[in-house]
């Protein structure tokens, strides 16, 4: 028989004030229906950013008190099939079913800064979001090393073929001490010395931050540099996302595009392999495409651009 998890008054006390959570539940009803009205898109998309936040605190009320709130770039459930009998009471009183109240506890596990990364991923770039996609984005290796929580490293394979169609590597501007002993950029900069304060020059690798932030600031610093002449040639390493529009600013830049097959093992580390959720591209910039699609094409299926 699975063991009831046991809620102390304490908790319960914490939890419960009933009103407060039926509060955030009535906000956040409301805020869905005037959503799926549709009405106006904006305004549509303003009234789900509302449910998320009322959801997500409600969830933080349901957490238990030893519960951590900030897990980086996991979530876990705090609750499974069989409920104190004080929380089953708790939830009723605010009229939210454990179903919901489970799912809303997952919210409140995602860490700040993601949570509100995705939010803004969702409504600017992306037009659309969902509790699944930003339960998934929180599990992705690559979110989990620009939050500075872990590293991920570019498999030597990929750096191997970059230099078989650049010859060489002049300058890796998102990198680190470790990265470099695959890439063996001439020059190299990590997040201490903030390679976007730095003059890219040459030939470059740039597998930039997934930080949506830093993602736009070194797409548009990179985009710049081919433009006005000062990088020759580049290959940029990302994830798949043809919605966004810093992906159409690189793809306006470049001469050739790879789409992997299946997903780029990211190397922690250790040199394990970790495990994306989202596919990559790899985008290249200069006069060689043919060549740089003859050293990419066995990673997955690419084109001329």
């Amino acid at each position: 028989m699975t063991k009831i998890q046991t809620i102390s008054k304490t908790e319960i006390e914490k939890i419960g004030d009933v009103a407060k959570l039926a509060e955030l539940n009535g906000v956040a009803k409301a805020a869905m229906q005037f959503y799926k009205a549709k009405d106006d898109h904006i305004m549509s998309q303003r009234a789900k950013e509302m449910y998320f936040r009322s959801a997500r605190q409600a969830g933080f009320l349901l957490l238990p008190e030893n519960t951590p709130r900030e897990t980086k770039n996991r979530y876990s459930s705090s609750f499974h099939v069989e409920r104190a009998t004080q929380y089953q009471e708790a939830l009723k009183g605010a009229g939210i079913t454990p179903k919901i109240a489970n799912t809303w506890q997952k919210l409140a596990q995602v860490g700040e800064k993601l949570f509100e990364e995705y939010l803004a991923a969702a409504i600017y770039e992306w037009g659309e979001y969902t509790i699944h996609g930003l339960l998934k984005y929180a599990q992705m290796p690559h979110v989990g090393f620009n939050s500075g929580e872990n590293e991920w490293y570019t498999p030597p394979e990929y750096i191997k073929a970059a230099r078989a169609v650049m010859g060489s590597i002049d300058v890796d501007p998102a990198s680190s001490d470790k990265a470099n002993e695959i890439v063996k950029a001439k020059v190299y900069y990590t997040r201490e010395d903030d390679g976007l304060t730095k003059d890219w020059a040459g030939k470059v690798w740039l597998n930039p931050p997934y930080s949506l932030e830093l993602l736009r600031l070194f797409v548009k610093k990179y985009t710049a540099s081919i433009l006005d002449g000062s990088v020759k040639e580049g290959i940029v390493l990302v994830n798949n996302a043809t919605e966004t529009n810093w992906f159409m600013q690189l793809v306006n830049v470049s001469s050739a595009i790879v789409f992997v097959k299946g997903r780029v093992r990211f190397l922690d580390i250790d040199g394990n392999p970790g495990a994306p959720l989202q596919g990559q591209a790899l985008i290249y910039s200069g006069d060689a495409p043919d060549k740089f699609l003859s050293e990419f094409l066995h990673f997955g299926w690419g084109a001329r651009l």
